[in-house]
């Protein structure tokens, strides 16, 4: 595909989109042994057109052992080409300390925090709650959420996002969308379908 005027190579896809699922590929090896190390997911829009794959690179051991707290390296590929960007740090989400529920900042270039992600209250949580996203005047502008659906399938993990929001912020919250999924939803035993 083409870099669209303004955007860089790879980021393009998401100019046009507010909503995109991430459903897990699951291979034979880790439907027989219900871990895997290597993990792959795919990016869909919301209308359920493949975007993006998503390779997850851990060993076996961090997987088996330290399951959702396990490190982990994830790339993102684009109609089998990996993009790399020449702009280097262009945002990043750290979670705040906190007793009563979740959250994230979710900063840009410079560091400064734009918006904010907010799990649910401890306690009074299912699965299947929503993480809203905030703007810097306490909107809510999107979310994550499990059991997030697509056209055309069930996926693991999904977010929502304005549709104007340009292409860095949504990438950044893609990363986002990947850290709460394996922290907060992947823990939940449902049955594998391959």
């Amino acid at each position: 595909m083409a870099c669209l005027k303004g955007y860089p190579s790879g980021l393009e896809l998401l100019a046009t989109v507010s909503e995109l699922s991430v459903p897990k590929k699951v291979t034979i090896s880790e439907f027989v042994s219900r871990t895997g190390a290597d993990r792959e997911y795919i990016i869909e829009n919301g209308y359920g057109e493949s975007l993006y794959s998503a390779y997850e690179f851990s060993d076996w051991g961090n997987a088996s052992c330290y399951s959702e707290s396990r490190p982990f390296k994830m790339r993102v590929f684009g109609n089998r080409e990996v993009y790399t960007s020449t702009h280097g740090h262009i945002g990043g989400v750290s979670q705040n300390c906190g007793m009563c529920r979740p959250s994230f900042s979710v900063t840009g270039v410079t560091d400064n925090c734009f918006l904010s992600i907010y799990g649910p209250l401890c306690g009074c949580t299912s699965k299947y709650d929503d993480f809203q996203i905030k703007n810097e005047y306490g909107e809510v502008v999107g979310r994550i959420s499990k059991g997030f659906r697509s056209s055309t399938r069930a996926a693991n993990f999904g977010i929502t996002f304005p549709i104007q929001a340009d292409v860095w912020t949504k990438a950044v919250l893609l990363g986002a969308c990947f850290l709460i999924g394996f922290n907060y939803y992947e823990g939940d035993v449902e049955p594998y379908q391959v």
